[in-house]
């Protein structure tokens, strides 16, 4: 009976530390989610206590049953939320880019630069996966030389359909005549509060937003694109000799 009841100590313990580990491993975890990650661990512990009083076999195949569904119930949930994280989860990390943009396809991101230039500087990267119903984005932001702003400005003004000039994708969408462009999702938020984060996703005015898409006029309905839509383009601010290659999916 001792060997059993030590048992559940030490896979208790075991659990007590994967509990850890999976409730600090995901961003914005509910109470609900801190309860499932630390219910096999707190049944196996509820299970030693009890274990060391009984001297009668039977209960431990109630117990063991117990343990099992609440292995079941944490695995269950906890490869749910892992699932949801990696679907919904904003990717930043610049040494992620170019294995995701090599292994991407589509005319939408067919102007990304496939390597990151290695003159270039302060590189920033959103990338958020479309999931479901929701939107998605991705964003590569870097500091070149003036002349190699030049030469890219003079590149990509010959395909655009259309420039803004500041603002963001809800300012430029409810323009008379306007088009769904992008956020500046790589702008450097820091810890701002989501008011003061959604002031800075609103582009300065020495940004020229270009699109590369066919424009379309508000008044137009073609096949759910303002609902359900994509657009496409850069960013670029000859003041800062920055450039922003962009795609949205809504």
């Amino acid at each position: 009976m001792k060997v059993r009841a030590n048992l559940y100590l030490i896979i208790g313990i075991l659990f007590v530390i994967i509990g850890i580990l999976s409730s600090t491993s995901f961003e914005d975890v509910s109470f609900f989610f801190y309860v499932v990650s630390f219910l096999p661990a707190a049944v196996l512990l509820a299970c030693y206590a009890f274990s060391r009083r009984m001297k009668a076999i039977w209960p431990h195949f109630i117990f063991a049953s117990a343990c099992v569904l609440a292995m079941l119930v944490w695995a269950f949930i906890t490869m749910g939320a892992a699932m949801w994280d990696s679907c919904t989860r904003e990717e930043t990390r610049v040494d992620r880019y170019e294995k995701m943009i090599s292994s991407s396809s589509g005319e939408l991101l067919e102007h990304f630069p496939r390597k990151i230039p290695p003159d270039a500087k302060n590189v920033r990267f959103s990338y958020l996966p479309q999931f479901l119903q929701g939107g998605g984005h991705m964003q590569i932001r870097y500091t070149l030389p003036a002349d190699r702003i030049t030469e890219l400005y003079g590149q990509f003004s010959k395909i655009k359909t259309k420039s803004f000039f500041g603002g963001n994708i809800n300012i430029h969408m409810n323009m008379e005549n306007g088009m769904p462009t992008t956020d500046f999702y790589t702008n450097d938020f820091g810890n701002l509060s989501p008011k003061e984060r959604y002031q800075k996703m609103k582009f300065p005015d020495d940004y020229e937003i270009m699109i590369f898409d066919k424009i379309i006029k508000s008044s137009e309905s073609v096949d759910g694109y303002w609902n359900h839509g994509e657009s496409h383009g850069v960013v670029i601010s000859k003041q800062r000799n920055e450039i922003i290659y962009w795609a949205d999916f809504w």
